[in-house]
């Protein structure tokens, strides 16, 4: 077809491929696989980085809407979160694990502002995962936790929980 470039092969997965995804900035790409591995790729072909962590196939995996995080969703019951790299970073370890012991998942997908995970799973089940909280975090928590962490929902209802409850010292963080 007149105007499109010679086809980029991207090749490093052991397996079938499930689901292919563009970052929101048109500059990366995200593939997922048989294998049990993520890539992140450039549109040169390059691949940035392998996200490994997941004991089973990879069904899908895609891009937040700001394009700092990706999410796959495994046979393995499992979602994972990861700091989406912007050059080659190698192997990268999972941000988050969500494991809502549901079965495999099937798909997922973020929220259009990206603050909550929606999950299918092959057990006729669905999951909404509420991951950010929008606001400033108190200093302490911000302090022990750091400006991401602190942002999690999680990190931020176990804080309520413990202030509401007076059960002592603000959470310490990882």
């Amino acid at each position: 077809a007149e105007g499109c470039a010679a086809p980029v092969a991207l090749r490093g997965h052991a397996g079938n491929l499930y689901s292919v995804g563009f970052a929101p900035d048109s500059e990366r790409l995200v593939t997922a696989s048989l294998d049990g591995t993520a890539l992140i790729w450039s549109l040169s072909g390059a691949s940035l980085a392998t996200l490994r962590g997941h004991k089973d196939r990879i069904y899908h995996a895609e891009f937040c809407p700001d394009g700092r995080w990706v999410l796959t969703a495994s046979r393995d019951g499992v979602l994972r979160l990861w700091e989406a790299p912007r050059e080659e970073s190698g192997d990268l370890s999972s941000y988050l694990v969500l494991d809502g012991e549901l079965g495999g998942v099937a798909f997922a997908g973020f929220s259009p502002d990206g603050h909550e995970v929606a999950a299918a799973y092959w057990e006729n089940a669905a999951a909404l995962w509420r991951l950010w909280e929008e606001g400033d975090a108190s200093s302490a928590l911000e302090a022990a936790w750091g400006p991401v962490r602190s942002r999690l929902a999680i990190v931020r209802e176990a804080d309520r929980f413990r202030r509401e409850n007076q059960l002592g010292e603000a959470l310490r963080g990882p």
